[in-house]
């Protein structure tokens, strides 16, 4: 194991060796491409060259078709400055854009048969007649774009994946058509744009499916081919390969220019914050965030790749070039607009998260030879609470001030009511008032000294009597009660006296 990483580092070296921004002369064009039989399909294909080449540049573009990669020597099958096609493909292939303006040689092929390709190279020449001497130079994509048609089995991988330092990351192999009698899947690594010419890092098969290798592992042999690294460190920057074997004799499918695992420090500096819907007031199912970055002064890029991750930098794609890498919630839901900005159509209230665009560089450093680096876009929080009406606010606020008054007023009469004493008064103060008058006369016994209590009779308060709340009164005749007067009876002139006594209501 560390024998085959020195090697990789031995590669490495000897590829930076050779960078060389005078002798930058590179083209890129992607790695597969799904086609359906009939349909037509555009191979796009940018170029740089080093600036020293003044205006008067004349650019010709030409394409091969070839089996297998690298393109070397195969057929031509199109020129477009001499206006030449091949006999196989003619009225098919047309030019799209301006080589010499825009520095792409993408071409469109219309009504697709079984038998065209499967892989098509662009190739790039450049000539400059002037004072100093005639220059010329040719240069060509050397593993190409592979075309498969749906209903055959093919391997697919994407052919970039950003991640940031200390991640677990998936290197995806899409096996499409896939058989039931997959036998093995070996996975290469290294530099070169080339995936035959990367170093070997381990097969997986029936009797080993699951082992991890180091920090290596196959996602689900043999559902999922995919290799799982764990922990990334900067280290694993290189480029991934996917070989598929069905049966021993067979041949063996796979990717011809692999996976580039670009990766980075998690640092995002620019914060954005957007709602949805807009605060416009204008309802609508979608919303767009945006991504701005800058391009370096001095160095033009030959590729950008957009990236849009959702939840953190490591979590899933909400956006991704190759379909397959997107996370079912969002598959079919988002896309790109204008350079970089994402548009996600039919917004939840689950779509509520902060998303991060990633944008990846490619820059030719020699003859193809290119490094990819990330610079990062805005990080961009989106709300999908919907925005209040400001009709809605004008209502709210009456009606919080109304509720506010009404508590008011009702305080005021509490308080008013308390200090009349008509509520909250105290038990005591609630009692019965009985009110009588009597005659009181105390007589003897016959048999003792003991005084015989008089009857006392109640009567109803008497007209224009006075009242004292919470108390009775009783005129006493005293006169009975003297020695000597037990048996008087109907004397005007009977001594009495007023009798009050405090009376509390029985419970």
């Amino acid at each position: 194991m560390e024998a085959a990483k020195l090697l990789l580092l031995f590669f490495s070296i000897q590829g930076g060796a050779y960078c060389d921004p005078g002798n930058a002369y590179c083209t890129e064009q992607p790695g597969v491409i799904m086609v359906e039989e009939g349909g037509s399909v555009t191979l796009p294909c940018t170029f740089t060259y080093p600036e020293d080449w003044d205006s008067s540049t004349e650019v010709k573009v030409y394409w091969r078709q070839g089996n297998t990669s690298p393109c070397g020597n195969v057929d031509f099958i199109y020129n477009h400055t001499e206006g030449w096609t091949h006999r196989d493909y003619r009225g098919q292939i047309s030019l799209v854009g301006n080589p010499q303006e825009q520095r792409t040689a993408t071409i469109r092929i219309q009504n697709l048969k079984k038998t065209d390709g499967p892989m098509f190279c662009c190739r790039v020449r450049i000539e400059n007649k002037g004072r100093n001497g005639d220059k010329l130079k040719e240069w060509q994509n050397p593993p190409g774009t592979y075309i498969y048609f749906r209903d055959k089995i093919s391997v697919e991988q994407t052919d970039v994946v950003p991640a940031t330092l200390g991640e677990d990351v998936v290197i995806p192999c899409k096996v499409h058509n896939k058989p039931d009698d997959i036998r093995a899947v070996t996975w290469r690594m290294g530099t070169s744009i080339l995936c035959s010419n990367n170093s070997f890092i381990n097969s997986w098969m029936e009797d080993n499916k699951m082992e991890e290798f180091g920090r290596w592992s196959v996602v689900n042999f043999p559902e999922d081919l995919s290799l799982h690294i764990r922990d990334v460190t900067s280290s694993d920057s290189y480029r991934y390969c996917c070989e598929v074997r069905t049966r021993l004799r067979e041949p063996i499918r796979g990717s011809a220019r692999g996976t580039d695992l670009v990766l980075t420090e998690s640092n995002f500096e620019h914060d954005v914050k957007a709602q949805w819907p807009e605060p416009s007031g204008e309802t609508k199912d979608s919303v767009t965030l945006n991504c701005s970055y800058s391009l370096p002064p001095d160095k033009k890029p030959l590729w950008i790749g957009i990236y849009w991750r959702v939840g953190n930098t490591s979590d899933v794609y909400a956006y991704h070039p190759s379909t397959e890498m997107v996370h079912p919630r969002y598959r079919g839901r988002t896309e790109l607009r204008g350079l970089a900005d994402l548009h996600i159509m039919g917004v939840q209230e689950t779509d509520s998260a902060t998303y991060y665009c990633f944008v990846v560089l490619k820059f030719c450093d020699g003859l193809n030879n290119i490094s990819s680096v990330i610079q990062y876009g805005s990080r961009t929080t989106l709300d999908t609470s919907k925005p209040m009406d400001p009709l809605d606010q004008v209502t709210l606020i009456i009606i919080i001030a109304a509720v506010l008054l009404i508590l008011i007023i009702l305080c005021f009469i509490f308080i008013v009511l308390k200090k009349k004493g008509i509520i909250c008064r105290k038990e005591s103060e609630l009692e019965d008032r009985t009110y009588i008058t009597s005659d009181v006369a105390a007589k003897p016994t016959s048999d003792s000294k003991t005084m015989e209590m008089p009857n006392v009779e109640t009567n109803p308060i008497p007209t224009g009597q006075e009242e004292s709340g919470g108390v009775l009164y009783a005129h006493l005749n005293v006169t009975s009660l003297q020695p000597g007067t037990a048996n008087r009876s109907g004397d005007d002139n009977v001594d009495s006296q007023v009798l009050y006594a405090a009376v509390r209501r029985a419970h």
